[in-house]
């Protein structure tokens, strides 16, 4: 499910944030005391050797991580499609074509690992239902990742546009102002710094690496934190795909729209759309280029506490979310279950 992804993946990030920092504290004799006895043989270990053995185990685990989170919630999101939008996704030219281009790739290298246990038989089977818009025991995703090379955003963006969404994660980044102030802030863009990273990935992988080239503890932190964002971003722009496929990104659809901000007293101002909305409902919050999930843990109406409102649209509430968070004035808050699936992908 997307969230166990993104915990997953987060959580080996920071795994690998710690390594590094272990590695560094290592080389500078920085010993906790009373541990001196566990520490390694300090004159046995090249300096610049160790340094080098940290970079690329921390590069390429760090890419590993990215890639695998990238390609299952991708994963996800097919199969979202294939369960509650099958005739639009099978009927889209531009998914068959690129199912069809898979397993001729598939079927071409199924000697090699990465292919070998995709049955065959499971294969034409998922080949057949895309063009007959039968629904087989198992449909393989396979296909839609044969010919990916290491990603970029440009290469989630096509891979998306494969997928039949109209809509990028470079905009959704673009659109969001705290990503694109933490790129300006520390001098890079995102497409720059993954291509980088992926081409110094495959360098550290056929041992091609420079020690002169090599980044050091600093330089791996910003990319580590950069792969943290980028994940938390395809994250919401996954929620969000799914949303707008169901036809439910609009602000008729949701609950209502944010026209107010109370940070002292942690809530905000909700111009309902909805003649009924309750506590304790799972909600998604989004607007272009920022999302979250939440759950309504108060409401309030003309300053008095309520559990349940009915009334008319139009009505301003003042509403506390479970977490404390705030959202931003214009999201959209959407009953998350009014979305075919999404309760399950999001775990609630």
């Amino acid at each position: 499910m997307l969230n166990s992804k993104l915990k997953i993946a987060l959580t080996q990030l920071e795994s690998i944030r710690h390594i590094v920092e272990n590695g560094r504290r290592a080389r500078e004799h920085i010993t906790p005391y009373g541990f001196e006895s566990f520490a390694p043989s300090f004159e046995k270990i090249d300096i610049t050797y160790g340094r080098t053995f940290d970079y690329c185990a921390t590069i390429t685990r760090a890419y590993a991580t990215f890639e695998r989170f990238v390609l299952e919630v991708s994963e996800q999101l097919i199969e979202w499609c294939f369960q509650n939008d099958r005739i639009k996704f099978f009927e889209s030219k531009k998914v068959q074509e690129t199912y069809e281009i898979g397993v001729a790739e598939i079927l071409r290298r199924h000697g090699e690992a990465r292919f070998a246990s995709v049955d065959k038989a499971d294969l034409a089977h998922s080949l057949a239902a895309l063009h007959g818009g039968a629904a087989p025991k198992k449909f393989l995703v396979d296909p839609f990742f044969a010919t990916l090379p290491n990603l970029n955003v440009s290469h989630i963006d096509g891979l998306l546009a494969n997928l039949g969404f109209a809509d990028s994660l470079s905009t959704w980044m673009a659109d969001s102002q705290e990503f694109t102030d933490y790129l300006e802030s520390e001098g890079i863009t995102v497409g720059d710094a993954l291509k980088d990273l992926v081409e110094r990935r495959n360098e550290a992988a056929h041992g091609n690496e420079l020690p002169s080239n090599i980044w050091g503890p600093n330089e791996l932190n910003v990319r580590l934190e950069l792969l943290v964002r980028v994940c938390n971003k395809f994250y919401e722009f996954a929620v969000y795909l799914i949303i707008k496929r169901a036809d439910f990104a609009t602000e008729s659809a949701g609950l209502g729209v944010v026209t107010g901000l109370w940070k002292a007293a942690g809530a905000f101002e909700l111009k309902t759309n909805s003649k009924a909305v309750s506590r304790d409902t799972p909600v998604v919050l989004f607007k272009r280029g920022a999302l979250f999930t939440d759950k309504i843990s108060a409401l309030q109406i003309e300053s008095a506490g309520c559990g349940v409102y009915f009334g008319p649209s139009a009505t301003k509430l003042g509403v506390t979310l479970k977490s404390g968070n705030l959202p931003k004035k214009k999201m959209i808050v959407l009953g998350s279950s009014v979305v075919p699936g999404l309760d399950r992908l999001l775990e609630i």
